[in-house]
């Protein structure tokens, strides 16, 4: 199979792994090309990149999908370009463009696909006003709202099946292996795994957390109850994270690797989740487990899950056993060092988006940089102010080739790698 160097959906891939098989070393960071957001009102929503190409959609007096050389940043013009729509989430899968767009003035959202020179294929209109994002593998578009998932052809966009879940999935997107969709919903955490073909439920079980990457037949879950890593194909436990420095004692169910008791009876009942997990897992809020804070989000390269957590910390937990390999800062030391973005890994490296906030007096300061660390030991390797002011959460963050690239609000940044 054909390693594929470009970056075709949120994540990466049907995981959303955020790894990058193929991506250069990082031996420093430099902002190469921008693309700002320059029409009236215009936001960038999403970016991919295909065959040396990226794809940039944006809303503004028109939804667009624009298209630039990856390396250089020339602009090759829109291919589509839509009036009255605000383009958002971007994916390019089996040459086919996939954008989730809302209607300008309204909270009617639409789920549509184009050909690569812009011939609309299908539009559907979707049964709700939320998006967490959206999945693509296996020939469907996955995507969450409320208490449902569903799944749309890519071919067509009719809906091939929808499926109940034990909760709320709030803005958390599903993730796809081993033929098998999997959906957490929140508060308490508890992941459901269905067929990705016909939508019939596989299993369901208590989580630590309700984000989720997944790659080699491993799903990890991220949140208050800290994380860990369950078997795609039945949702055994296979480890929780700790951190070295927290005693037995310190964390509900013990403090080592492992799975811990509320999961393990958690795990026993398909159809539901009994009293005992969902207390265990609520007791786990707050717990410092890897030493990151409260875990945010994750990329999984074939060795190590890193884990970005809200305190300015970001940690390597080895996906053998789930110890922790190191821990790094990519804080400044302010009054506000987090992370509102996925990290991407790739080439060696990690690569974390951040946001500070500090106030000193009368002095009020605020900054958004990216952070490349090495994957092999966490040490930080390069800095580079990004200098957006505008945010709103989980804009893509995405690695190809020699280029990593931010899809800020009002600009999207190619930084080249070396």
């Amino acid at each position: 199979m054909a390693v594929d160097a470009g970056w075709r959906q949120d994540g990466g891939d049907p995981g959303r792994s955020g790894h990058q098989p193929v991506a250069a070393p990082a031996r420093g960071l430099s902002v190469r090309w921008t693309a700002p957001a320059s029409r009236d009102e215009e936001q960038v929503g999403g970016a991919v990149v295909v065959d040396g190409t990226l794809f940039r959609s944006a809303g503004g007096p028109s939804g667009q999908v624009r298209r630039y050389d990856a390396v250089t940043g020339a602009d090759l013009g829109p291919i589509v370009d839509v009036p009255g729509r605000r383009f958002g989430r971007l994916a390019v899968v089996d040459r086919t463009v996939i954008v989730e767009s809302v209607d300008v003035g309204s909270a009617v959202r639409r789920l549509a696909a184009y050909s690569l020179t812009g011939h609309q294929r299908w539009e559907t209109v979707l049964p709700d006003a939320v998006s967490g994002g959206y999945t693509v593998g296996d020939g469907l578009i996955l995507r969450s709202a409320g208490s449902e998932v569903a799944a749309y052809s890519v071919a067509d966009g009719a809906v091939a099946w929808t499926a109940r879940l034990g909760g709320e999935a709030g803005l958390h997107p599903p993730v796809i292996g081993d033929g098998l969709v999997l959906q957490a919903s929140e508060d308490p955490p508890v992941l459901s795994a269905f067929d990705v073909t016909t939508g019939r439920p596989a299993w369901r079980r208590a989580v630590s957390g309700a984000e989720l990457v997944a790659r080699a037949g491993t799903v990890y879950a991220m949140g208050d109850g800290g994380v860990c890593a369950y078997a795609v194909r039945d949702g055994a436990d296979r480890w929780c994270a700790h951190n070295p420095t927290t005693t037995v004692g310190d964390r509900p169910g013990g403090g080592g690797a492992g799975p811990h008791a509320g999961a393990q009876q958690a795990a026993k009942r398909s159809n539901g989740i009994d009293a005992v997990a969902q207390r265990a897992t609520k007791s786990l809020s707050r717990v410092d487990v890897v030493g990151v804070g409260r875990p945010r989000f994750g990329t999984v390269s074939d060795r190590a899950l890193f884990v970005v957590g809200d305190a300015g910390r970001v940690a390597a937990i080895l996906v053998a056993d789930g110890s922790v390999a190191w821990t790094g800062r990519y804080g400044l030391g302010w009054e506000v060092d987090t992370s509102y973005w996925a990290p991407v890994n790739g080439g060696g490296v990690v690569y974390v988006v951040a946001y500070h906030f500090d106030v000193r007096g009368d002095d009020v300061r605020h900054r958004t940089d990216l952070t490349a660390f090495s994957a092999a030991d966490g040490r930080v390797l390069d800095r580079v102010e990004l200098g957006f002011d505008a945010l709103q959460g989980a804009e893509p963050l995405l690695l190809a080739g020699e280029h990593v690239y931010f899809a800020a609000l009002e600009r999207l940044y190619a930084l080249a790698v070396r």
